[in-house]
């Protein structure tokens, strides 16, 4: 088989199983089983003459749909999204620990880095304050999962949730879907695009924001992390976005005096 051919194929079964994540995180119950076989024929039609990323991310989307299908109980933050990173990661450590580690890398951390990144995740703070001013949304099941700690120990939480979910985002969309992508030869417009569109579906549910509104704002905040992330040469400048975004959520979802200034 010719090599353009082989590359069609291989992008066709990208956009297939990065459809199959969207889908998924879009669907429930017995509507699961649609993005299941999508995956499954992607993965059988590409994995002989996959690169090393794309197989990375046939293996991680697998697994967040067989944790979707047979565990159902487990659908909560963290687990969502932490087992098939671990379940990815423990794999390809020994397949191709290279390769895994370099869709994990912080890189080079300047202060212009730091600095736009900051800046990114203030004007995401900021427009999210207003979704939730202006839509104010249902937020008591997100804010159910927040501890009733005292104020101090509270903001630990804050600290310790902002910077677990920025990671694991970040390596799942930036690192291991952007990555695949790139690999796969596609210009950086669509690889942006694409990885946007997947890491907005995810919080059509049970996000922040969340509902049709929260898609489109998140589609261009994933958009914004994408460029950090193709401008920076690594994941740091977008994660340090995203904490920042992170820690506004969490200090919203934290403290029900700030929910209740915030949408009276």
């Amino acid at each position: 088989m010719s090599m353009p051919l082989l590359r069609s194929r291989e992008r066709t079964g990208l956009f297939g199983l990065i459809a199959a994540l969207a889908w998924a995180q879009l669907s429930s119950g017995a509507a699961l089983w649609g993005p299941a076989l999508l995956a499954v024929l992607c993965v059988w039609r590409s994995w002989s003459h996959a690169q090393p990323l794309a197989r990375m991310v046939m293996l991680l989307v697998s697994v967040c749909l067989l944790n979707r299908v047979l565990l159902p109980g487990w659908q909560i933050w963290p687990l969502i999204m932490l087992l098939p990173i671990l379940a990815t990661s423990l794999v390809f450590w020994r397949r191709d620990r290279p390769r895994l580690l370099e869709v994990m890398r912080m890189g080079r951390v300047r202060a212009r880095h730091v600095a736009l990144g900051v800046l990114v995740g203030l004007i995401s703070s900021g427009v999210l304050l207003l979704w939730m001013r202006w839509f104010a949304p249902d937020l008591r099941v997100q804010a159910g999962l927040m501890p009733a700690w005292p104020a101090t120990a509270l903001l630990a939480v804050i600290l310790g949730f902002a910077l677990l979910n920025s990671w694991m985002e970040e390596v799942m969309y930036r690192g291991m879907v952007q990555g695949s992508l790139i690999e796969a030869g596609l210009s950086l417009p669509i690889v942006l695009t694409v990885q946007a569109m997947a890491f907005s579906a995810a919080h059509y549910a049970g996000g922040v924001p969340n509902g049709l509104v929260g898609v489109g704002l998140t589609l261009w905040y994933g958009l914004a992390l994408g460029g950090l992330r193709a401008w920076s040469g690594g994941l740091a400048a977008a994660f340090i976005a995203h904490v920042t975004t992170d820690v506004c959520i969490g200090t919203v979802l934290a403290f029900p005096m700030v929910r209740m200034e915030i949408m009276p």
